[in-house]
Formats: C-alpha cells, sequence, structure tokens
C-alpha cells in the first residue's frame, strides 16, 4: 500500500458509495484509482464532498497489469477549497482549470514542482479577492506552461515587440500579420504576466482577454503536443465574461 497527497482531477460515482479517481500526484503522477466506499480512518467524508481539484492524503494500492486502475483503501485527510466550490466566479475557473489539467497531465510524470504550482494556485484561487480574478486563467496557463519546461525567451521591447507562439520568443514585428504571432498589444500584456506585473482593468477589451486566453491555450497545445479541445472554456467566458 502507498500513502501520498493526492489531486482530484475527475470523480465519477461508482455503485451506492464509490468512486473512480483521476489523480495526480508528485510521487506517482497520473493515476487512476476506484473505490468501493469513500471513508477515512478519522472522519466521515460524504461522497459529494471530495470535489475535483480538491487534495486528499489517501492509502492506496497500486494497478498491477492488465488492470489499468489501482484501488482507493481509505481517506486520511481531505483538503477542500470552500470559497472555489462555492463561488460562482472562482468554480467557473476550477473548472477550465480542471479540464486543462485533466488532458495535460495524462501524459506528465510525477514532478514535486508541478504538484507544488497546482496546489499553489488553487490556494490563489480560494483565496484573492475577486477583484483580482480577472487575468487568473491566463497566469494559470502560462505558469503551467513554464512548469512543463516551456519558458518564453527573450524579452519585449522597441527591437522585439512581438511574440511567436511557435518558437516561444520575442521577435520583431512581422510585415505580414500571422496566426502564430502575438501583436505588439498582446506582447506587452504577455510580458506583464511573465513578470507578475499587476495589469490594468482597461487595458484589453473583453475580447482581446479572450483572444488572449486563447493564444496561451495554444501556445500549450503547441509545445505540450497536445490537442486540449477545452469545453468548458466557452462556458466559463460565457458566464462570466472574463
Amino acid at each position: 500500500m502507498e500513502t501520498c497527497d493526492l489531486l482530484l482531477l475527475y470523480k465519477t460515482d461508482y455503485g451506492e458509495k464509490g468512486g473512480i479517481l483521476h489523480t495526480y500526484s508528485a510521487e506517482f503522477g497520473f493515476l487512476v484509482l476506484r473505490s468501493f466506499e469513500l471513508d477515512t480512518h478519522t472522519l466521515f467524508v460524504a461522497r459529494g464532498e471530495v470535489h475535483t481539484l480538491a487534495v486528499i492524503s489517501a492509502v492506496f494500492d497500486l494497478p498491477h497489469p492488465p488492470y489499468t486502475m489501482g484501488i482507493l483503501r481509505c481517506i486520511e485527510k481531505l483538503y477542500p477549497y470552500h470559497r472555489i466550490q462555492t463561488e460562482l466566479v472562482r468554480n467557473c475557473i476550477s473548472l477550465f482549470m480542471g479540464e486543462v489539467l485533466e488532458r495535460v497531465l495524462r501524459t506528465s510524470a510525477g514532478e514535486s514542482v508541478l504538484f507544488s504550482f497546482i496546489k499553489r494556485t488553487l490556494g490563489l484561487l480560494n483565496e484573492l479577492p475577486t477583484s483580482e480574478l480577472q487575468y487568473f486563467t491566463h497566469r494559470f496557463v502560462l505558469g503551467l506552461a513554464i512548469v512543463l519546461g516551456f519558458q518564453p525567451q527573450g524579452e519585449y521591447c522597441a527591437e522585439t515587440p512581438a511574440f511567436n507562439l511557435r518558437t516561444g520568443l520575442f521577435q520583431e514585428a512581422p510585415i505580414v500579420k500571422n496566426e502564430v504571432i502575438l501583436s505588439r498589444k498582446y506582447a506587452s500584456v504577455l510580458s506583464d504576466l511573465l513578470m507578475n506585473e499587476p495589469i490594468a482593468s482597461d487595458t484589453l477589451s473583453l475580447s482581446e482577454r479572450n483572444e488572449l486566453l486563447t493564444a496561451l491555450i495554444h501556445y500549450l497545445e503547441i509545445h505540450q503536443e497536445v490537442n486540449l479541445s477545452l469545453k468548458s472554456l466557452a462556458i466559463m467566458q460565457e458566464v462570466l465574461h472574463c
């Protein structure tokens, strides 16, 4: 048996009391666990309380070939993010985050830096004032790309006022518009995101913020070599107008 902290990426009910959990951990990477009953040694945990993007300390058996699922024996502790679950803005952002992580982490090995980044990001989503969440999804996608090893190179300046999504470099402005090259306005905001600078709410319009987020998702797709096809993106943008 193994014991470690797990991030819950996806959960579906299994039988009357159990569940099938897609998880990620620093020790084992992506792992699917089946549980016949979700409970703990020290306190009762209702099945509904074990929500997506919660962090649990769990005891489980690793899968043994030809089986692809391990067995979750018990949950020792549950670390929920209550504001993410109860506030609409945070909940919609978490749905987007959960879908991105579910698709990306399927091919990622266990890494402590990556696991710590996700926990820290969830903590910020749970605690930051709502007024500071306007560019939260942009910072999350860019931060995830960086932790996965795709750090943008160069710097935004007069000589290199554009950013190439494919090469990951700040570069000279192109003569002809190119869909994989961010223009001066977007490259400037990207530079601010990289330096963790505050961004005024009127820097980009709603449609421009959506376009920049789509570009950052494409950057992650290009370098992670994955097609995310996110269903939650349109829902989040419609509900939150973010």
